[in-house]
């Protein structure tokens, strides 16, 4: 029989884009260790301005990078996605077939009327019992 395969949680961490910014200045969020899966929610986005996309930056280690994510099965697209919504929540899962430490997200608008919060959790894969 195959191993089990477990996840272990790390977060929730906030990545939080101020009003009038888009989040290429913050400081990205830092699971402290690689993860290939990485979710992310915004429980609030009355503060996304219409027709808004969302891009994502990765760094692998403690300090290298952030570095522009691109989709796996075609390195020559910048990952993005969008429009998101204006009002309600928001949940999606990102992959990264290597693992990624740090994340920043980057808004194709500003923020407008307050901050935008995002939680962000790592969810680092490893082999449980036979």
């Amino acid at each position: 029989m195959p191993a089990d395969v477990r996840y272990t949680t790390k977060g929730p961490k906030t990545f939080t884009i101020a009003d009038g910014a888009d989040g290429s200045a913050v400081t990205p969020v830092d699971l402290e260790a690689g993860c290939k899966l990485i979710a992310i929610t915004c429980a609030d986005c009355q503060y996304v301005t219409a027709a808004t996309n969302i891009t994502a930056q990765v760094g692998f280690g403690a300090s290298d990078g952030p570095f522009a994510l691109y989709e796996q099965d075609d390195p020559g697209i910048e990952w993005s996605k969008g429009a998101l919504p204006t009002t309600g929540t928001l949940a999606f899962l990102l992959t990264h077939a290597t693992g990624a430490r740090r994340l920043r997200l980057i808004l194709s608008n500003n923020a407008d009327g307050g901050a935008v919060v995002f939680s962000v959790w790592g969810l680092d894969e490893g082999a449980g019992g036979a």
